[in-house]
């Protein structure tokens, strides 16, 4: 299923650039921002200009609304873990309402289509990113956990999963 084929109008998915990483780390969400670089340890630019030069960019898209980039995206398999992998999105703050109602639902079905290939989706969560928790409990993951000093910066995160349980 290609995820290309539900897309609103005025909506386009690429593979991701440089630019297009630049430009999303310079609207991100402030929550979502401070979130990335706990979990990193770097700026968040760096994270996502990391994420579109990895040796399998392909796997990082670009969603642009009205020609304009708005949503990185893409899931990176789970070393020593066969089946898993962690899906990753980052959003723009300035989205309108209709149109992170769109992002929504394509991320759900872009969710369903990774489930495909993976069984087992996992994902962390800053506690202080009240809305990213929302988002993966409506995109079905389930809370499988707690961890008092998570990433970088020792903060807490809890962790989801979605699909099998081993």
């Amino acid at each position: 299923m290609s995820l290309a084929k539900h897309l609103p109008p005025g909506c386009a998915i690429r593979r991701a650039t440089g630019t297009d990483a630049a430009h999303v780390s310079g609207l991100l969400r402030p929550v979502d921002r401070a979130e990335m670089e706990a979990l990193e340890g770097r700026s968040a630019g760096d994270v996502l200009a990391s994420a579109v030069a990895e040796p399998s960019p392909a796997r990082t898209r670009v969603l642009t609304i009205r020609e304009q980039p708005a949503v990185l995206y893409g899931i990176v398999a789970c070393e020593g873990l066969p089946g898993n992998a962690t899906p990753w999105l980052a959003t723009i703050e300035s989205l309108a309402h209709d149109d992170l109602m769109n992002v929504m639902w394509m991320s759900r079905l872009q969710i369903d289509v990774w489930q495909h290939r993976w069984p087992t989706l996992q994902a962390v969560c800053d506690v202080r990113n009240i809305f990213h928790r929302q988002w993966l409990q409506w995109l079905g993951f389930a809370a499988r956990g707690h961890v008092e000093a998570f990433g970088a910066a020792g903060l807490p995160f809890d962790l989801y999963q979605r699909g099998v349980t081993r």
